[in-house]
């Protein structure tokens, strides 16, 4: 893996776009140059104003590591190609709330299409347990809000999602422009783990204003809330997609968030024991593709 990071300073001569076209962290990319410059007892790159310059002797093996790079591609392509309609494989996914209702029934529709014997398990998972998932083995591939780790572990980012207010048909707010001092005259309904708890986006940006809003109801699951808010004066900040997908159970309006809120990204994370994995790529592949067709 260093030699293609090797490769990809050579290349690039910008410690950010090699790490972008890996898929590892500007952090990552680094620890694999300090493991590179022990190896070889040079410092193969020196920063300047144009980049990340190669030392003479940084050219002087370039094109032995191409070579070598080129040589192991050629070995690894001649492994047997993966048959996902025929495979056999268990997959265990750790995966946040938000990605269980908003991206698994896409990927599990589109697995039982094009893969019907490969079969899939999850757990529940946030941010702060997915390193230590990945790193013991527990689960194949992550999927989660805002998560970035450093090597050994690699992401991509899936999509990102922004924050909206959810609020029944004819509310009040629609009758003047809804602004923050607006959405704080009404009680809210909140899930922490979506964003809107405790120590959620929303309060960090109301303590910034020196504000307080009135949560009525702190739910563990989305399974009540369109009837909650239909019923009610209540409102409810979530995500696009997420507020989307709950229109289709009661009639609710989408409102523009009247605070200032950070954008979602979600990613999807895996251990470098499984990035060459044929199978693992066509999964990780198949996950690219769900995402891309959500709105």
């Amino acid at each position: 893996m260093d030699l293609r990071i090797f490769e990809a300073i050579m290349s690039e001569r910008n410690l950010t776009r090699a790490a972008d076209r890996l898929g590892l962290t500007q952090s990552g990319v680094s620890k694999g140059l300090a493991n590179l410059r022990l190896i070889f007892r040079d410092p193969l790159f020196i920063r300047s104003a144009s980049g990340m310059l190669p030392t003479n002797k940084a050219v002087e093996i370039n094109h032995s590591i191409s070579h070598s790079i080129s040589i192991l591609d050629n070995i690894l392509s001649e492994r047997p190609r993966f048959d996902h309609r025929s495979a056999h494989i268990h997959y265990t996914l750790g995966i946040s709330d938000y990605g269980s209702y908003v991206l698994l029934p896409e990927l599990v529709k589109a697995l039982s299409a094009e893969a019907p014997h490969i079969t899939l398990q999850t757990k529940d998972i946030n941010t702060n347990t997915a390193e230590e998932l990945l790193l013991s083995g527990q689960v194949d591939l992550c999927l989660a809000s805002d998560a970035t780790f450093l090597y050994p572990i690699h992401y991509s980012e899936l999509f990102r999602d922004h924050f909206v207010c959810l609020a029944r048909p004819g509310h009040p707010i629609e009758a003047s422009s809804f602004g923050v001092d607006e959405f704080l005259l009404y009680k809210h309904v909140v899930m922490p783990r979506q964003g809107g708890g405790a120590m959620g986006v929303v309060e960090q940006a109301l303590s910034a204003l020196g504000k307080k809003r009135q949560v009525a109801v702190s739910v563990s699951s989305l399974l009540s809330v369109p009837e909650i808010l239909s019923s009610t004066d209540m409102l409810m900040t979530t995500t696009s997609k997420v507020a989307a997908k709950l229109q289709r159970h009661a009639a609710l309006n989408i409102h523009p968030h009247p605070l200032n809120l950070p954008r979602l990204r979600f990613t999807q994370l895996w251990h470098e024991r499984n990035d060459r994995s044929a199978s693992h790529q066509w999964l990780r592949q198949q996950i690219h593709q769900c995402a891309s067709l959500l709105h």
